[in-house]
């Protein structure tokens, strides 16, 4: 994933690039950093599609003292590795969800509830060992950006039929990941879980397939920036 940090309550910068080994760099300023070889967070999964935590990356943190660390974790369920797939296309079976981890060590480890009790978001369609339309599901957590009482991020949705699109959804509890809920373009009533699907589902703001990954406030411009690329590989 792309390089995110923040400041420890020690007064350390930890980085994260993350991959689903989850290790993290550590140093006093981001010139001046250490790569620590333990893992943040252990992908374990089971196999078991439901439980959303077969390959976990660390995605999107979010800090307010330096100690108590929320992360949105992109969670990928591969059929290939699990002799459940049906296509060559390592992409075809790919199957994608979001999951809550709190570190409240500063970073230096995280854990969650026990599946599928950290789940934020999943596909509210079945994982399809014929599918060949490529990695499904939502993907690729933005930056958590807290504004007026809430705390906002964005993702990539890809859902059977439909293009890539980004979604939004918001809580004011980072600490239960039920609490979430997705823009469905009248109001965040959209429910994470795929309840009432396709009824209660999350509106795409943008057809494009670009990335969400990283979403800041830039306090030179007072304006929220996007910095990212497209699947074709386009930067903007």
């Amino acid at each position: 994933t792309p390089p995110r940090a923040f400041v420890d309550y020690e007064g350390n910068v930890v980085l994260f690039a993350s991959s689903y080994l989850n290790q993290r760099f550590e140093g006093p300023n981001l010139n001046q950093m250490e790569k620590k070889c333990e893992k943040s967070l252990k992908s374990e999964g089971d196999g078991t599609i439901r439980n959303y935590n077969d390959v976990e990356w660390l995605g999107a943190f979010h800090t307010e003292d330096g100690r108590n660390v929320y992360s949105l974790i992109h969670t990928e369920y591969h059929g290939w590795e699990h002799n459940n797939c049906n296509s060559s296309d390592l992409l075809d079976c790919w199957w994608n969800s979001i999951n809550l981890a709190i570190s409240r060590d500063g970073g230096k480890s995280f854990s969650h509830s026990s599946p599928p009790d950290h789940n934020i978001l999943n596909p509210p369609f079945d994982y399809d060992i014929n599918n060949r339309e490529g990695a499904m599901g939502y993907l690729e957590p933005s930056n958590i950006l807290p504004k007026d009482g809430y705390y906002y991020a964005y993702m990539v949705k890809h859902f059977p039929n439909e293009p890539f699109g980004i979604c939004v959804m918001r809580t004011n509890n980072l600490q239960d990941p039920d609490s979430w809920r997705l823009w469905d373009g009248t109001g965040f009533n959209a429910r994470g879980d795929g309840e009432n699907y396709p009824n209660s589902n999350c509106q795409s703001l943008s057809p494009t397939p670009v990335s969400a990954h990283n979403v800041v406030y830039d306090e030179y411009l007072g304006k929220y920036i996007s910095l990212g690329c497209s699947w074709g590989s386009t930067c903007y």
